[in-house]
């Protein structure tokens, strides 16, 4: 982790980036940022921060006026475009990065590993905010109580009677159902 700070950019503030020396994390939890790299534009505002990889060229403009939090860091991985998340509400992100912002200026020999750690605790909650949620489908939402049965109880003998009174249908019904979810 080479630095953590929070910077105010006045609107129309802009600039340009050629091939950047490190990693840095952005989030403009006060107004909006866009950051384009070729043909893509990304906004860093207070659900959307920006990851700037090693090596990308961009450019920014500061579209309002506001509040920015950055997390700059080496990684060996360069990659030639940003990459932008969503977070939804950003108080959660907002209050990791200010954490890590403030030990940063600790006198601690503790300090390095606790910001790697929070650094890593960010970029996992980044990854998380952005994976695909499981919804099942109606027929594999009906047979959950059956599949929770069966992961808690699977040492024992469980019978499709059981498994039906779970879900509340029938066993044939529930015969059916679970050959239709195999297909």
């Amino acid at each position: 982790i080479c630095s953590a700070a929070t910077i105010y950019n006045p609107r129309g503030n802009a600039g340009h980036r050629d091939s950047r020396k490190r990693w840095s994390l952005l989030f403009k939890y006060e107004g909006e940022t866009l950051y384009t790299s070729g043909n893509r534009t990304l906004r860093s505002d207070s659900s959307h921060p920006v990851l700037l990889p090693r090596g990308c060229t961009y450019e920014w403009q500061c579209i309002q006026a506001g509040h920015c939090i950055f997390l700059e860091f080496e990684c060996d991985l360069s990659l030639p475009e940003p990459i932008g998340f969503f977070v939804g509400n950003g108080n959660k992100l907002l209050r990791m990065m200010k954490d890590l912002e403030y030990k940063l200026t600790l006198p601690s020999p503790t300090v390095h590993a606790e910001g790697l750690r929070d650094a890593y605790s960010i970029l996992l909650y980044l990854l998380q905010s952005n994976a695909p949620k499981y919804t099942p489908n109606n027929k594999a939402q009906r047979l959950l109580p059956a599949m929770e049965h069966i992961a808690k109880h699977y040492n024992e003998h469980i019978t499709n009677d059981t498994l039906a009174s779970l879900t509340g249908v029938s066993t044939v019904y529930f015969r059916k159902l679970t050959l239709r979810t195999k297909k």
